[in-house]
């Protein structure tokens, strides 16, 4: 079995990580080809040929069904590069409603519109109260999912399409907005929990992690809690994940044994192994019921039916068996959940658990094992935590030592027990919640100390496949079995998981300008041989997140950049400066030059008439004059970047009469080949004279897809389009690498879409 479904999960991550999807007709001819393939294996009388014949059926299988699968996917959700549309959609609301003072997010399941649409993630500003389960009729603005595409950063398109997110909104206000059903279902009942457990505990962290283990709600999680769980190591016990189902699931059959025990004449109708099997199950469908039938906790549940049902059925099973059945569950139920981290960290820690302690378990004693397992985790699952977070705990096989047991064994089994009285007996659920809560608060502050550690938390670049593939087999060989020679010489071959990645190399004279893709916003990497200067540091969000953590520090470690040597922020708007905090805890020696030098503390102040030479690249800031008052947009820093003939112009948001300020005093520095247009094309900006002083033959539009503000403007394309220079939109190409020889003289042009290209983004 484990040669045919490791077959099934190579054939589906065939097409799930190519370019494009296969045409139609290609994959109805894999599936015949696997059909015939499969009959034939079944005439085979060598059980050998049988086996190998049998394994390429599962392969081809594994393609067509992964293909057809995604192919659906995007012809269910709204076309990213068409206009926003206006849709009246009937609806019900799946999983928890997420209030903030701004507008209620949302998930909604479309029940019928006007285009095929599967569910859509909205947000509601000034919504009433919205309950899960509740069906609505809606007019929505909608626009197919379109994400950020960089060096590093989340990859939300990718994210849309395993989550099946067909469009992203907003609602409108309109008269025809109308609630046709009341609340119902698990997830209302989730909620309930979850209020109740809140007016029974005070505020707080412990409140609202406690509410996390119940049922799932993570909604009051704020962003230091998850950094806390990051740092240490335990956001898997936090989330209802795998290993609380399957805790569950023991307690089941442990209550079946007791069961057996008991009533012995029930065993003459329900053998003891049949009965603990179906009661683990029973309890384990309940839990991720409870917990919304989430991604981790459905996929367990997976895995656990798979191994229960057979023992339901009297089907005697090896581990690896059992291990293969709950592979090809799972991704028959969703291939794409190879898109997922939890997915590939889940079944890469069992089947390790299985490699190194399947035999030999039961002969260590539970210290031992338990040491083991946490050590084991945190070494054998690093390439995949690093090619999925770039990041690694160095303190969390310390902080789960503790963590897990008391988490699993003490307070999950005292949160849980409060929950049922919760729907039974109220009155005695108080003792328990305070209780779990008191454990709860004494662990917080245990893992607040290993949180605290300089190494606590690590960044990486995300490592290639050559190194993921050094750190398994090292991996291997260091916890192989004893009397294996050289055991520990597989640390070694962990070594290139972990070294910083160099950047690529300048000559003397030559620099790159790289134009992240932050949506409507602005931040860019100026680098020369020896040293680096960013330039902005992207928007923050009105829902507390910023470019700085999401997209440009990942940025910057995925390009190997390890310092920076200086930071410039053109002013202070919250599109060129949100994600600063972000990108000074990354680099906290990086100097600031900015024209907000008194928001911004400490800073120096950006002047006309600075200027300095790195590797032969010269550097000068053309505004603002000294003495002139802040005036945001108007006094942002523009700054020149010249090596031989290349040169660049970076010119913040100032406004046309900045603009002809800077053609009467600096018009000789004004004249660049590439352009970062002012204030993101605004049609207030980047007048016609301006453009023809600068004259360049790139002109680069850092601007969000589908922005509310039109940018770039129509009228400034045309200005454009009369000095024959090509237009780019970082909205369209993702980020955009220009980088200037100085042996040749000439730019080099990347646009990152182009460089990874995937099925799952339209352009």
């Amino acid at each position: 079995m484990l040669p045919g479904a490791l077959g099934l999960l190579l054939g589906i991550c065939v097409p799930v990580f190519a370019a494009a999807l296969l045409p139609l007709t290609s994959g109805i001819a894999l599936l015949l080809a696997a059909c015939s393939l499969s009959i034939a294996a079944l005439r085979m009388p060598a059980r050998a040929s049988r086996g190998v014949l049998l394994v390429a059926a599962s392969f081809l299988l594994g393609v067509s069904y992964a293909n057809h699968v995604a192919g659906l996917r995007m012809q269910q959700r709204l076309a990213a590069s068409v206009p926003v549309q206006d849709l009246p959609i009937t609806g019900e609301i799946v999983g928890l409603p997420e209030p903030s003072p701004e507008a209620t997010r949302f998930t909604l399941r479309v029940l019928h519109s006007p285009v095929a649409l599967t569910r859509v993630r909205i947000s509601w500003y000034g919504a009433p109260a919205l309950k899960p389960g509740e069906r609505w009729q809606l007019r929505l603005r909608l626009r197919g999912p379109h994400g950020e595409v960089n060096p590093g950063g989340f990859d939300f398109e990718r994210y849309a399409a395993q989550q099946q997110i067909a469009a992203v909104g907003y609602v409108l206000a309109h008269s025809e907005n109308r609630k046709l059903g009341n609340a119902h279902g698990v997830d209302a009942l989730r909620e309930r929990l979850s209020a109740q457990i809140a007016e029974l505990l005070p505020p707080g962290r412990v409140s609202a992690l406690l509410r996390a283990l119940s049922v799932g709600d993570t909604r009051a999680l704020t962003d230091a809690d998850w950094e806390l769980l990051r740092a240490t190591g335990i956001t898997h016990l936090i989330a209802i994940s795998g290993l609380h189902v399957t805790l569950l699931a023991t307690f089941g059959a442990g209550a079946g044994w007791l069961l057996s025990w008991a009533f012995p004449q029930m065993n003459r109708h329900l053998p003891r192994p049949q009965l603990c099997a179906g009661m683990g199950l029973l309890c384990a469908t309940g839990y991720a019921a409870l917990a919304g039938f989430g991604v981790p906790a459905l996929r367990t549940l997976l895995m656990l039916s798979a191994v229960l049902l057979g023992v339901l059925l009297r089907r005697v099973q090896t581990l690896w068996q059992g291990y293969a059945l709950a592979l090809v569950s799972v991704l028959l139920w969703d291939p794409l959940v190879v898109l997922s981290a939890g997915a590939w960290l889940s079944f890469a820690a069992v089947a390790w658990l299985i490699v190194l302690y399947g035999q030999r378990w039961p002969r260590l004693g539970f210290v031992r094992e338990l040491v083991g397992a946490q050590v084991l985790m945190s070494v054998a699952l690093l390439p995949l935590t690093l090619v999925f977070f770039q990041q690694a705990s160095l303190s969390a096989p310390f902080a789960n030592l503790l963590a897990v047991p008391v988490v699993s064994l003490l307070i999950v089994p005292l949160v849980l027990a409060a929950t049922v009285l919760l729907l039974t007996l109220p009155a005695l659920a108080p003792p328990l919640l305070a209780l779990a809560a008191g454990v709860f608060s004494v662990l917080l502050g245990a893992l607040d100390w290993f949180a605290a550690g300089q190494y606590a938390s690590v960044q990486f670049a995300a490592p290639s496949a050559l190194a993921v593939l050094l750190a398994v087999l090292g991996a291997a060989w260091l916890f192989a079995p004893r009397g294996v020679p050289w055991r520990y010489a597989g640390a070694l071959l962990l070594l290139p998981l972990v070294l910083p990645k160099a950047a690529d190399q300048l000559a003397e004279g030559s620099f790159e300008l790289l134009v992240f893709d932050v949506g409507q916003g602005l931040s860019a990497l100026v680098r020369t041989r020896d040293h680096t200067l960013l330039y902005d540091t992207g928007p923050s969000y009105r829902e507390g997140a910023n470019a700085g953590d999401n997209i440009v520090v990942p940025s910057l470690r995925e390009l190997g950049v390890a310092s920076l040597d200086r930071v410039v922020v053109s002013h202070a708007d919250a599109d060129h400066a949100g994600g600063l905090t972000a990108v000074r805890r990354a680099f906290p020696n990086a100097p600031i030059i900015t024209s907000a030098d008194a928001q911004i503390q400490p800073s120096t102040a950006c002047q006309s008439g600075q200027s300095w030479l790195w590797n032969g690249v010269k550097f000068r800031m053309l505004h603002p004059n000294p003495g002139l008052p802040y005036r945001a947009n108007q006094s942002s820093c523009v700054l020149k970047v010249q090596a031989g003939n290349g040169s660049a112009l970076l010119t913040g948001d100032i406004d046309s009469i900045i603009e002809e300020r800077l053609l009467r005093l600096q018009s000789a520095h004004l004249p660049a080949e590439l352009l970062l247009a002012a204030h993101h094309g605004s049609n207030g900006s980047n007048s016609a004279a301006f453009l023809k002083a600068v004259a360049p033959k790139w002109v680069i539009y850092p601007v969000g897809h589908q922005n509310r503000y039109g940018f770039p403007r129509l009228q400034v394309q045309e200005r454009v389009a009369k000095l024959n220079a090509l237009q780019v939109l970082t909205s369209q190409t993702g980020a955009l690498r220009f980088r200037f020889s100085a042996r040749t003289q000439r730019w080099e042009y990347e646009p990152w879409r182009a460089r990874s290209q995937h099925w799952w983004r339209e352009f």
